[in-house]
């Protein structure tokens, strides 16, 4: 027999008919394989307990594409406005951050975060998508050394990489940069 409650779906198994108050319950940290954790309860027989993860899997699956969705139309209606500069100062800025790329997942609360910074100071830092993209996806984990976006790759005129991981570490790094250029 299974319960309706919230949360991932629990089915139960009647074991035995003796009379006690012991049940077996499975939880889905301890994984599939694990010893059941015993636990007593007020019950005429023995219970085993399965989370059954498939279901909470999908569930957790819709409500991050649900949030992802509204956090891009949020993003979409609210976008700032890019900065206008001079012709002269777009190309500086430009030529500073040409060794530049941004590993990112579209719908990434983080990601959207520094985008939009991005954005409002008129930044084309290149954008990749370390979600879809199993070549860049790989590429970060074998280069940059995890899979974790935001994460901007920093190249250098002498070749050295620099990766930052953070959306405020990126913002402030960015900000240093506009500040050493002298352009707001």
């Amino acid at each position: 027999m299974s319960l309706g409650i919230s949360g991932p779906q629990i089915k139960f198994r009647q074991l035995s008919e003796e009379s006690g108050i012991v049940a077996r319950i499975s939880l889905p940290e301890c994984g599939a394989c694990a010893d059941p954790i015993i636990v007593a309860m007020p019950l005429q027989l023995i219970v085993c307990y399965t989370v059954v993860q498939m279901g909470a899997n999908v569930k957790m699956k819709f409500i991050r594409f649900v949030l992802g969705r509204i956090i891009l139309l949020a993003d979409f209606l609210t976008r700032p406005r890019p900065l206008i500069r001079s012709q002269e100062e777009q190309t500086r800025v430009d030529m500073a951050i040409s060794g530049m790329a941004l590993y990112q997942f579209n719908a990434c609360p983080f990601c959207v975060k520094v985008r939009r910074y991005l954005r409002k100071h008129s930044l084309s830092i290149e954008l990749r998508d370390a979600k879809n993209n199993i070549d860049i996806k790989s590429e970060l984990i074998l280069e940059g050394g995890k899979h974790k976006v935001p994460c901007l790759r920093i190249e250098s005129d002498t070749q050295n990489v620099q990766w930052l991981y953070s959306s405020d570490e990126i913002c402030a790094f960015l900000d240093s940069e506009l500040d050493r250029l002298k352009i707001v």
